[in-house]
């Protein structure tokens, strides 16, 4: 009976490789007639039912568990189960524990940290991963996972140096040359990744990915003609390619390509078997470029055969929003929730509709949940502030505390200038030439002017690189100056580290401003006034271009609030939270308005 069962194990085994889980499932089962508790049999019948059964398959999970807890196999594959069922805390205590078993199983401490990554949680991932390197695990793998997380916490020379250690091991690795080719476009250096990604295109000349790759170089560039042909060369290889239709259109929008704009998404339409996520893809454009009309027509024909599709749902929650039709907004998010109840854009949303029709409890309950899952949510944390202003909450006190968080920086003049003015007279002259947009940004806070692309602090320019520097020296005394309060969304963060999470230079020009907004990505950011015209001054009572602080974007008419206003001044820099809501004056005058903002995350 002993070789028949092993037989059998050896034959399920096989059937779950070719994807024959059912017939893999009933030899299990035959063996456990004989053996109610063989561990292998109960784990095999788990496998062979996560799909079609998950809750039966958990019972078999944990039955062969209770036969044999200290597998590191079994815990590890449960792990897997549980963390595609988004099961987190009880898949991370199953890692953890086949790890201490087994600390050289690379398939576990790769899956662990995949589910880190997924929980954003990339420092531990990367310590988790980097903790295998010794151990054996120099798979390609394991390197591409190290880049992209060490990206995400913005180390960028970390990540180059991971991706050269991989490329030691396997240089002719897909992922790896093409990460390679991705930072070097991150760190600014254009010309030796589009090299890279030339010859990569040479070997791989259908690869899409490349392709579109290319095409953000040379948007980065500003060689716009070669951009938009890489970029289509790219679509016409992967029609569905949604990354490359939108750097696309960006690129026509920003440049005043009205007759070409969102093309692309039509002629896409025609090649592909469901064209759902090339129609919503192109909807989001329109509501951004306020075409409303267009993007409600599109999605009322969507929905006669998608119906009850959440995505469909939640923009047309958008569009009634920006009609004013808040009930037929909040409908259409509630039934969008119905089907992803925990998605973070949705709760913020349906609150933020929430606030504007006075509710505000029931607001700060859904941007509670949100919190949950996103605890470091700078949008989240900004509407909550909002209800707590709304609510006469003292702890919005606690979380706007203007006094001790807003503040001018005192920049050093560089070596080599006389004083902080020459200095940026001199930069001055470089960032305006990097001003060549024709159209806002569709994508940003700018109104009537233009944003450069990428991150400004990757250039390898030496003026840039004195501006960030002196701008570090800055910003570490402000955090060495912030008090301590672990309960704080922006104290309990401060770990006395940082490096710059975005940086790109804005210039406004006549009846320009920006909107009201907050800075999603950042943690602190900074806004430096590289030019500032001379009609913008502490005299004028409409204060021109000012900086002001407190109202949200959401147009609530007496219920906003500015809490305090900045008039700019040529080198001053401002520091303050990201979660402030912000906004600026429209300027009026004919010359520009040119600043250096960024965002800071803390490591």
């Amino acid at each position: 009976m002993h070789n028949s069962i092993s037989s059998m194990l050896n034959k399920a085994r096989y059937l779950l490789q070719q994807n024959a889980e059912a017939e893999a499932v009933k030899l299990c089962q035959a063996i456990l007639k004989h053996d109610a508790s063989h561990a292998e049999a109960l784990q095999l019948c788990a496998l062979g039912l996560k799909h079609a059964s998950p809750a039966k398959a958990d019972v078999y999970f944990r039955k062969s568990l209770q036969c044999s807890p200290n597998n590191s196999y079994f815990l590890g594959n449960y792990a897997n189960f549980l963390a595609g069922t988004n099961r987190n805390d009880l898949a991370e205590s199953m890692y953890k524990k086949a790890l201490s078993l087994e600390p050289r199983n690379h398939d576990t401490a790769f899956n662990y940290a995949v589910l880190l990554g997924a929980q954003h949680r990339y420092k531990h991932a990367i310590l988790l991963l980097s903790k295998q390197l010794p151990l054996g695990a120099e798979q390609a793998r394991f390197y591409s996972l190290l880049i992209t997380y060490s990206e995400k916490v913005y180390q960028y020379e970390d990540a180059l140096a991971y991706c050269m250690a991989g490329l030691r091991i396997d240089s002719s690795n897909f992922q790896l040359r093409l990460q390679h080719a991705q930072l070097l476009r991150e760190l600014s250096e254009p010309r030796e990744a589009l090299a890279l990604l030339e010859n990569l295109r040479e070997q791989f000349p259908k690869s899409a990915e490349i392709h579109y790759l290319i095409g953000c170089i040379y948007y980065d560039l500003q060689q716009y003609h070669e951009a938009e042909t890489a970029l289509n060369g790219a679509i016409s290889l992967a029609p569905d390619f949604l990354d490359a239709h939108k750097a696309l259109n960006k690129l026509l929008w920003e440049n005043g390509d009205e007759r070409k704009f969102l093309v692309s998404f039509a002629q896409a339409r025609a090649q592909v078997s469901n064209p759902l996520r090339l129609w919503l893809a192109e909807v989001e454009h329109l509501i951004s470029s306020k075409h409303l009309t267009a993007a409600e027509q599109i999605l009322s024909d969507l929905e006669k055969s998608n119906q009850q599709q959440p995505d469909i749902l939640y923009f047309q929650s958008l569009v009634s929003t920006s009609q004013g039709a808040y009930e037929q907004a909040l409908a259409k998010l509630k039934l969008a929730r119905k089907k992803r109840p925990s998605h973070t854009r949705y709760l913020i949303d349906e609150a933020a509709i929430y606030i504007r029709t006075e509710q505000y409890k029931r607001a700060l309950s859904l941007l509670d949940l949100a919190l949950k899952a996103a605890p470091d949510n700078q949008e989240i944390i900004a509407y909550q502030a909002l209800c707590w202003r709304l609510l006469g909450n003292e702890q919005y006190d606690w979380l706007y505390n203007t006094e001790q968080f807003v503040r001018p920086l005192q920049l050093e003049a560089p070596a080599g200038y006389a004083t902080l003015t020459d200095f940026m007279d001199e930069l001055k002259l470089l960032i305006s030439g990097l001003h060549n947009a024709k159209n806002q940004p569709i994508d940003q806070s700018v109104r009537n002017g233009t944003q450069t692309v990428g991150r400004l602090f990757s250039s390898q320019h030496p003026l840039i690189t004195q501006y960030q520097n002196a701008l570090r020296n800055a910003i570490q005394c402000y955090l060495d100056r912030l008090p301590q309060d672990k309960r704080h969304p922006l104290l309990r963060r401060n770990t006395g580290k940082f490096n710059f999470s975005g940086s790109w230079s804005v210039q406004l020009l006549r009846d320009g401003y920006h909107s009201n907004h907050i800075h999603p990505a950042g943690w602190l950011s900074v806004c430096t006034y590289l030019e500032v015209p001379p009609a913008i001054c502490r005299e004028d009572p409409a204060k021109s271009g000012w900086l002001k602080f407190g109202e949200s974007c959401l147009a609530l008419g007496d219920k906003e609030s500015i809490i305090k206003t900045v008039c700019p001044e040529q080198g001053m820099s401002i520091i303050f939270p990201s979660y402030y809501w912000h906004g600026t004056n429209p300027l009026c005058t004919d010359k520009p308005r040119i600043t250096l903002p960024c965002d800071i995350a803390p490591i």
